[in-house]
């Protein structure tokens, strides 16, 4: 009984993240998007696009581009994903994503679905291990590697050079709805 009743730390650490977020969306200038324990997604007002709408990817939202703290176990990394796009906007996105200010995994050839465009990096702990006193310290450091990320000069630019990108993505989507 007991251990059917215990806390999920992972609930509680992710929950306190989403809250933190959630309160200070205007500072960070962030749009919090539909998330879950795992997985907690926001977007940058500049991605705020028509051209940022046409998606289906993921549950409760309609963006294509979003940044994605995956939280597990043991870390949270904060990505820029893009989510099922089109390969005519996702080819040439995906070139630029190779070089600076992007930092992004080796990959050599482009995922089909979801693409990790830009990784800022994770923050590791043991959530397996924490106890109940040390979720919100945990938390903390969460949201804080996210507050810092949003403010640095390379996410900044990041964050530009992909808005600059949103109107050719609804040129792309508008095309192959009228095909």
């Amino acid at each position: 009984m007991i251990f059917e009743h215990r806390p999920d730390n992972l609930r509680v650490v992710s929950d306190k993240v989403q809250r933190l977020l959630k309160e200070n969306e205007d500072e960070l200038g962030i749009i919090m998007q539909p998330s879950s324990k795992s997985y907690i997604r926001f977007i940058p007002h500049a991605w705020d696009h028509v051209g940022n709408t046409h998606g289906y990817a993921w549950a409760g939202t309609s963006c294509m581009v979003v940044f994605e703290m995956g939280v597990g176990e043991r870390r949270a990394s904060l990505n820029i994903i893009s989510g099922k796009a089109p390969d005519a906007w996702l080819d040439p996105v995906w070139k630029l994503s190779e070089n600076p200010p992007f930092h992004r995994s080796k990959w050599k050839k482009r995922p089909r679905q979801w693409c990790t465009l830009h990784s800022t990096g994770a923050v590791r702990f043991d959530l397996a291990e924490a106890g109940i006193d040390e979720l919100d310290g945990i938390a903390d450091k969460i949201y804080e590697k996210v507050r810092s990320s949003l403010q640095s000069a390379n996410t900044q630019d990041v964050i530009t050079l992909i808005a600059g990108e949103l109107p050719k993505l609804d040129e792309v989507c508008r095309a192959a709805a009228s095909d």
